[in-house]
């Protein structure tokens, strides 16, 4: 219900009445009062804002840490036979933001007034995925719950597993690159105009060619002028980014993009790869039919270039095709392996699909794995070779006309 401040007149006696009152929206407002016979000087909806709520909003979300705590402490207690009500209460009373609190105690009342617990969470959006829910509703109906949202909990905590041996390996490189642009930044604006005075003050003007290249960025990077211009532009390309990021069509050329750069294509390549294998599998072995379950795939998946071949190999699978076909078909960009397809194509003929595909979602996720274990591994080189550029580059720079110095004086 929402809350109404009108301001009616009583057409019997003139007399103006104002005041506040709950309605379902505004039309049942406006209904009520005419219904009665009242002449209506206005009819608005009062907002109100709760501060607290506001700031305790997730800002991108429902932590995926957050998510497995509440699937995880479901799981058990509806494995040990607490009631699911009872076990919900118990959830909701355990968590502390308020936004995430809320939410669960929605889930809670739309459990306890008849509604499913796939549907309550499908109310409730940010907790679960739609892959999730999907399973969460075969569950509830095939009777088997507390097997399914073991699944969903083995699901969320592979994602997590991999997502932070991912942002685990980036870490040392990412030291590694802001310490090194710290050092050249202070090289730059504070060693090489020094460097540059104390050459200009001995009379030396025949600057060998990397110094007067330093020199001359020196001169570009310290110009407020320049810095403004740089500053604005970064921060507008960010903005077009994000907002160009959104669009469909931008959104896949970036996606498609991802894929053609070296060490991320083979990380994105197998992450999909093996997130197509295993939610195809959950939901196949749920009992969901196979263009639902490609539908909600195909959804579930992070790369468009992915998601567009999933979902025009669905609309061929709904005209009578196989799962194998459809993707060879459709895959113009060659990012689903030969290999894949032909296993496909071989549980299909044999009735063996689901275990097919949850083979291939194990093989896929130890590739993942040793990728993301030896991710650091492989940017070293890469991470050694600029440093030992940069420097190469800011001694000839520096030393050399120190020398041409020394032997001047000499």
């Amino acid at each position: 219900m929402k809350k109404f401040k009108f301001k009616i007149i009583n057409t019997s006696n003139g007399e103006i009445i104002s005041g506040v009152k709950n309605f379902p929206s505004s039309e049942d407002a406006y209904k009520y009062f005419l219904d009665k016979g009242y002449q209506i000087i206005y009819i608005k909806e009062v907002i109100n804002i709760d501060f607290g709520l506001l700031f305790s909003q997730e800002i991108g979300g429902i932590p995926l840490k957050e998510k497995i705590f509440i699937v995880k402490e479901l799981y058990i207690m509806i494995s040990a036979g607490v009631p699911l009500l009872e076990a919900l209460d118990i959830i909701a009373n355990q968590v502390t933001k308020k936004s995430l609190k809320q939410k669960l105690v929605n889930i809670f009342k739309s459990v306890e007034t008849g509604t499913s617990l796939s549907d309550a969470f499908a109310k409730e959006k940010g907790i679960l995925s739609e892959l999730h829910i999907a399973l969460l509703s075969a569950g509830e109906k095939s009777g088997k719950l507390k097997e399914v949202l073991q699944q969903i909990l083995v699901d969320m905590e592979k994602s997590y597993k991999t997502r932070s041996k991912i942002i685990g390996a980036l870490i040392y490189p990412a030291i590694i690159l802001i310490a090194l642009s710290v050092v050249v930044v202070i090289m730059v604006t504070v060693m090489v105009p020094q460097m540059r005075d104390l050459y200009a003050s001995f009379g030396l003007k025949d600057l060998p060619f990397f110094t007067q290249a330093i020199i001359r960025i020196s001169e570009i990077i310290t110009n407020t002028t320049f810095m403004f211009i740089f500053v604005f532009l970064i921060i507008f390309s960010l903005i077009f980014l994000s907002f160009y990021s959104r669009i469909e069509n931008g959104r896949f050329l970036i996606d498609r993009l991802k894929l053609k750069l070296p060490i991320v294509k083979k990380i994105i390549l197998n992450s999909e790869i093996a997130r197509f294998c295993r939610v195809l599998f959950l939901l196949l072995s749920s009992g969901v039919p196979i263009v639902d379950a490609l539908d909600i795939t195909s959804k579930s998946l992070g790369n468009s270039v992915f998601k567009k071949i999933l979902s025009i190999s669905k609309d061929n699978l709904i005209k009578g095709q196989s799962l194998s076909i459809s993707i060879v078909k459709n895959d113009n960009f060659n990012v689903f392996p030969k290999l894949l397809t032909q296993i496909i194509s071989v549980g299909e003929e044999s009735g063996r699909l689901t275990q097919v595909l949850n083979d291939m979602a194990n093989l896929y996720e130890e590739e993942l794995d040793n990728l993301s274990n030896n991710l650091t591994k492989t940017l070293e080189p890469l991470l050694m070779l600029l440093v030992g550029v940069l420097v190469m580059i800011l001694a000839l720079a520096v030393y050399t006309p120190t020398l041409q110095l020394i032997q001047n004086i000499s």
